[in-house]
Parts: structure tokens; C-alpha cells; sequence
């Protein structure tokens, strides 16, 4: 980079944000895992992202649970990036797993602008069904 065009310095401070993001992340998923004790509840995850136009740290993670409110079955799924700092969820959407066509409008571009990167192969799978 050219000296006066976000230098060294810059990149270092980022960098830093990234380290400060996953190291505050771990606790914060451990918490939510602890909030579903449930055994038939499955946490998976975390990816965790410094968002540099929020300046926040951002979570990834789905919730799988057993379809509890209506006689449809399956698995209730919720795909969940949650702010780590404000606590609070900045997108989220929720499905059954007996549907048998969905598509989310605007998740792979949603999650991508968030978090910075694709969406897991898994979770693309799961979250876009044609």
C-alpha cells in the first residue's frame, strides 16, 4: 500500500479487529449453546466476521430443533448472524425441513455482504432449496 493510503497501520488495526472479533466470538457462541441446553437442539457453527462497515463483530451459526409447533414434523431450522457486541440478530430466517421447495430471497447476497464471504456449502444447501 502507498504511505497516506491506509498504510501499514491501517491493515495492523484490522487485522487486530479480526483477532478481537473471533477471541470476543467464542464466548458469545458458548453462551448461546448454554441457552439451548436441550439435547435435541443442535447449535452449529460459529463463523465469526469483523464487518468493517458496521464496525461490529459479526456470528454465523444455524439452530436445528425438533418441530414443535404445528403437526408438520421435521426439524424447525434457523439460520441466525447475530451482532456479538449489541447482541441482537442482524438477519435471520427460519424454515421446516419438510419443505419441499423455499428459496430465501436475497441470502447469498445478504450473508456475503455481512459477513464477507460465500455461504458454506452446507449452509447454502440448506438455505436455498429448488
Amino acid at each position: 500500500m502507498l504511505a497516506g493510503c491506509g498504510g501499514p497501520d491501517t491493515a495492523s488495526a484490522t487485522l487486530e479487529r479480526k483477532r478481537l472479533c473471533a477471541e470476543s466470538g467464542w464466548p458469545f457462541f458458548a453462551r448461546l449453546k448454554q441457552r439451548y441446553s436441550d439435547p435435541t437442539v443442535d447449535i452449529s457453527g460459529p463463523l465469526f466476521a469483523y464487518n468493517e462497515s458496521l464496525n461490529t463483530c459479526l456470528c454465523a451459526y444455524q439452530i436445528r430443533a425438533p418441530e414443535a409447533r404445528t403437526n408438520v414434523g421435521g426439524e424447525f431450522i434457523s439460520f441466525i448472524v447475530a451482532d456479538i457486541y449489541a447482541n441482537h440478530e442482524v438477519m435471520a430466517f427460519h424454515r421446516n425441513s419438510q419443505e419441499t421447495t423455499w428459496r430465501e430471497p436475497n441470502f447469498e447476497t445478504t450473508y456475503k455482504r455481512l459477513m464477507g464471504t460465500e455461504p458454506a456449502p452446507a449452509l447454502l444447501d440448506a438455505a436455498v432449496r429448488y
